[in-house]
């Protein structure tokens, strides 16, 4: 398995620290890449570029410098903000703690991991507007394959939560949402 950037890499661009152990944050890259980066790129694109690793062409070295990595920061810290803050044993799942520091409590945790999530969404958001203006240097993005495991680009890559309660009211007839909610909705 290839890896787009080194756990050296990341503990230096991002605000990982760098007495943080490899064995922990490797797993980290591998699973964001995976996750992230490939549902993003399609296969065609993600495999293209993993067998150029480490010498990748100009035109994927841009893509994968200028856009992929600064997104992959920014999901691992999104991982890491949990993950880091357990240490699973075979006697039991605990917190992590030194004497020089405190964890922080779990909902702060889900707080900043938040925080990593918006701002990594906006990388793939661009990583995806860089590859759809650039469709023709980037064959592969719209042409992925076409086997049963082949996944296709997402062309959007922001998440929200549900929203339970729309009403839609710019009441014009040919508004389906609007005459939908006069149908279901109490006289």
């Amino acid at each position: 398995m290839f890896k787009l950037i080194s756990e050296s890499k990341l503990k230096e661009l991002s605000i990982i620290n760098g007495n943080v152990d490899s064995k922990l944050i490797g797993p980290m890259i591998t699973e964001v890449q995976e996750m992230h980066i490939l549902p993003i790129l399609g296969t065609g694109l993600y495999k293209e570029i993993g067998s150029q690793v480490p010498s990748l062409s100009t035109l994927n070295k841009t893509l994968v410098d200028d856009y992929i990595i600064p997104c992959m920061i920014k999901y691992i810290q999104h991982e890491a903000c949990i993950d880091l803050n357990f240490k699973l044993t075979n006697a039991n799942v605990s917190t992590k703690n030194t004497d020089e520091s405190s964890p922080v409590d779990l909902d702060t945790s889900f707080r900043l991991a938040d925080r990593f999530k918006n701002k990594a969404e906006w990388y793939a958001e661009r990583i995806t507007l860089y590859l759809r203006a650039n469709q023709s240097l980037y064959p592969l993005f719209v042409q992925p394959g076409t086997g049963i495991d082949t996944i296709r680009p997402k062309l959007d890559n922001y998440t929200c939560g549900m929203v339970l309660d729309y009403l839609c009211t710019c009441q014009k007839s040919t508004c389906i949402q609007c005459q939908t909610n006069m149908k279901t909705s109490p006289q």
